[in-house]
């Protein structure tokens, strides 16, 4: 991972974090005995013929400085179309986005936000916009203190927060599917592994305020979900949050945050999760353009030179 460069969605707990279900794949690109470049994906659908074939991919795939991108990653596509069905490459924490050029079709087209954590606690609070540093400010002054939760503890909030946070998207017009509270049997209380899962929480005494699962790789971590309980929404706990995430990991030499991403049409002060944009923003993150691709079903072809194996190994 680090000689490719690669991030939390290059490693096993990104299949974990919302890939679609299906047979966990861990994808090498060898030259002789190294390997230049590795990706995780999902293989489903193709039961007895009643469902379509798909390969899912997080993210574009990690690969050394010196291998031919373009190049490998046709190659990769010639391997998985092999196997017959469609494959989707998305792009979430990437440095850059997946060719977009026949016969690949562009789909999920976001904007992701990234912190830069070359700062301290006081600087990355100073980059914030007003409105976030006056929060910042009270929960200081209020005394809340923030916890890196077990599982147990963890998937109690993660329900609460999770389910408030839907029913906010349904009452502004944008309704979704609540998280998976689950995730957190995948968590450990620590983020000195090479790779992760999370979560960091907001406490006033023993009342929770708001909660973050954060994926984390090679010193980069990744918002996967969270919200707010109904308290810490009305106090604006997330802000808060957020910033000792960011100062949290600051401190244990990660260089960048995402605070993942929204549709790229929420600029617009019009659309429903254009707060949601602000509240990004607002932190001072760089904004950050993403945008999957998929491939259509296609005749089956040669393997190629990359190596395909089970992703929980």
């Amino acid at each position: 991972m680090a000689r490719c460069g690669g991030g939390f969605f290059h490693s096993p707990g990104a299949l974990l974090a919302g890939a679609p279900h299906g047979d966990p794949l861990f994808l090498q690109l060898r030259d002789g005995n190294d390997v230049v470049g590795i990706s995780v994906a999902t293989r489903h659908g193709g039961h007895w013929g009643l469902t379509a074939k798909r390969t899912y991919m997080p993210t574009v795939p990690a690969f050394s400085a010196h291998v031919a991108r373009d190049a490998a990653l046709s190659l990769l596509m010639t391997m998985l179309a092999a196997g017959g069905g469609a494959i989707v490459i998305d792009s979430f924490d990437a440095s850059q986005c997946p060719p977009h050029e026949p016969p690949l079709v562009a789909r999920n087209s976001r904007t992701e936000f990234i912190i830069s954590l070359a700062d301290t606690e006081a600087g990355l609070a100073a980059r914030c916009h007003a409105h976030h540093r006056r929060h910042i400010r009270r929960g200081e002054r209020d005394g809340w203190t923030v916890r890196m939760l077990s599982r147990a503890e963890g998937e109690r909030v993660l329900r609460v927060v999770h389910r408030t946070a839907a029913d906010r998207g349904s009452a502004r017009g944008e309704p979704f599917a609540a998280a998976s509270h689950h995730i957190a049997m995948d968590t450990v209380p620590d983020i000195r592994r090479t790779w992760g899962i999370a979560i960091f929480s907001a406490w006033l005494a023993d009342s929770p305020l708001a909660a973050a699962v954060i994926g984390y790789a090679n010193g980069r971590a990744y918002y996967i979900s969270g919200g707010s309980t109904p308290g810490g929404y009305e106090r604006d706990a997330s802000i808060w949050l957020h910033w000792k995430i960011s100062a949290a990991l600051a401190a244990a030499g990660f260089t960048s945050y995402n605070l993942g991403g929204i549709p790229e049409r929420a600029v617009d002060d019009a659309h429903p999760m254009h707060g949601l944009y602000r509240f990004k923003l607002g932190f001072g993150a760089q904004p950050v353009a993403c945008r999957g691709v998929q491939q259509p079903a296609a005749p089956a072809s040669h393997l190629g030179g990359w190596f395909m194996g089970h992703a929980t190994q």
